[in-house]
């Protein structure tokens, strides 16, 4: 009795077609089980996996199964046309009938097998690589260096970047690939922006992504937080703002929405036209409340004329933009933090004043030499401006090293960054009189008639976002509650 396993192989080889169809299907099979098996081994979500097992080997598998039979019905019909077997089946039936030309086909079968299997785990550990922040942070050094810093100087250096970037899911992968592609022919060519341009297009919506960790629906209520400043004066006298932020969220007592984070609740939508590349001078802006539009707020007439780029529905990112790469707002901002940490010493007479007249220098000043030229420059100023203050090297090395420090984290001369060139949109917290953060929209001249007739603005009332507890006070004098309520030591 014939075998109808030795009948039916030669006939899956009885020409190039079924062939090749039996090959593709195959090592696509063998590599697909092995990188579902993979992914199935390595913890957290692999979005470059899910790419590579549900579209490039399931299409090749599809691909190979149509293939075999197509080739044979090539074949039958070369057969009902009277020709013979070709000679790549009669070659294979020949083989199959030998034993040790058998067995030797059975192993070179075996043995492609293998190295398909070595490959697919190669395959995989590599786009595994692929998803880690370290890869995206250091292979294009250069270019991703800043944006590399601040992930891992930020609370969120735990996460993946693809988890913000991407998302889950095969679609947004796909896009941002392709995207990818064109960025390292970029990187290749020296052909990139400088800086990396920030906000970043066509990114997915923050439901997506940002949500899935951090969740409106869950109220947040109200937040203490407390912001340390320094004076410009000799004894760099700390005058601290200490106030209850309304983050808000869904009231689970009222099911309502409330506070700041009104903004993205789920059943109402804030749209704005963007009127410029940086989002931020704002035109029309509209709420809709259950799909219903219920507030229409016009632009001030200088801002009439200017084109609309786009209509964004507001998310997350419109006020969190720089939710990972952080920079400082300016020098004295820098100033502030380092001091209240402790990096700079409040001791030190007038410090406060001229760390932030230094660390607005950028000319003569280099990355890798930023400690020794403060150094260096405290010491000049000090001696020129301050020469009753003398600074002992102890002293005048720690402070160069935590200026350098504040310049090198806020300065990437090769990628054009320097001091305001990412600024944060959380608050409106900026420099001087410029409009950022909250004021591009509650700016008191955004306007809507009211059904009266009446005129109604966009305000800037502070008691809607926070109530201030302490301003500009000196935190040694803040009562005990709010001494508790900060850490504040005696």
């Amino acid at each position: 009795m014939a075998n109808p396993i030795t009948n039916f192989i030669p006939r899956l080889w009885s020409n190039w077609v079924t062939l090749l169809g039996s090959v593709l299907t195959s090592a696509s099979g063998v590599m697909l089980l092995l990188t579902q098996l993979f992914d199935l081994a390595v913890t957290g979500k692999n979005p470059y996996t899910n790419l590579f097992i549900l579209l490039t080997m399931p299409a090749i598998f599809v691909v190979g199964l149509l293939m075999i039979p197509f080739g044979l019905w090539l074949e039958r019909r070369r057969e009902a046309r009277g020709g013979e077997h070709s000679r790549m089946e009669e070659a294979f039936r020949t083989a199959l009938a030998d034993n040790p030309t058998r067995n030797r086909v059975f192993f070179v079968l075996v043995a492609t097998l293998v190295n398909v299997a070595l490959f697919s785990l190669g395959t995989q550990k590599a786009v595994h690589y692929m998803d880690s922040a370290k890869f995206c942070g250091t292979t294009c050094h250069t270019v991703m260096q800043p944006e590399w810093d601040t992930y891992n100087d930020f609370r969120h250096s735990r996460v993946p970047c693809v988890e913000c970037h991407i998302g889950p899911g095969a679609s947004y992968l796909v896009k941002s690939k392709i995207n990818g592609l064109k960025q390292v022919w970029g990187v290749l060519t020296g052909d990139y922006h400088r800086p990396v341009p920030s906000p970043v297009e066509h990114l997915r919506p923050s439901r997506d992504t940002c949500e899935q960790c951090h969740w409106p629906e869950k109220f947040a209520g109200n937040k203490l937080r407390v912001y340390p400043h320094y004076k410009d004066d000799k004894d760099n006298t700390p005058m601290f703002n200490a106030m209850v932020l309304r983050v808000g969220g869904r009231n689970p007592k009222t099911g309502k929405y409330e506070g700041i984070h009104w903004h993205v609740a789920s059943n109402e939508e804030v749209r704005y036209e963007v009127l410029d590349d940086k989002r931020l001078k704002v035109g029309k802006i509209q709420r809709y409340e259950g799909g219903k539009l219920v507030a229409e707020y016009l632009p001030p007439a200088k801002l009439k004329d200017l084109p609309v780029m786009s209509v964004r529905t507001m998310d997350c990112v419109d006020c969190h933009n720089r939710a990972t790469h952080v920079f400082d707002h300016g020098p004295s901002f820098a100033v502030d933090r380092a001091m209240y940490s402790g990096e700079l010493e409040q001791a030190i007479p007038n410090l406060a004043k001229a760390s932030a007249e230094l660390l607005k220098i950028t000319d003569g000043v280099t990355r890798e030499g930023a400690e020794a030229f403060f150094r260096k420059a405290l010491e000049d100023k000090y001696a020129k401006e301050y020469p009753e203050v003398k600074l002992t090297a102890e002293q005048l090395d720690k402070t160069g090293k935590a200026l350098g420090g504040l310049w090198r984290r806020n300065n990437y001369p090769a990628m054009k960054i320097t001091w305001g060139t990412h600024k944060s949109h959380v608050g409106h917290r900026g420099e001087g009189d410029e409009v950022i953060g909250c004021f591009r929209c509650h700016d008191d001249e955004h306007e809507r008639t009211m059904p009266d007739g009446s005129k109604q603005t966009l305000a800037q009332s502070c008691d809607q976002c926070h109530e201030p507890l302490a301003t500009e006070e000196d935190p040694a004098k803040f009562d005990d509650s709010l001494k508790a309520m900060i850490g504040q030591k005696e």
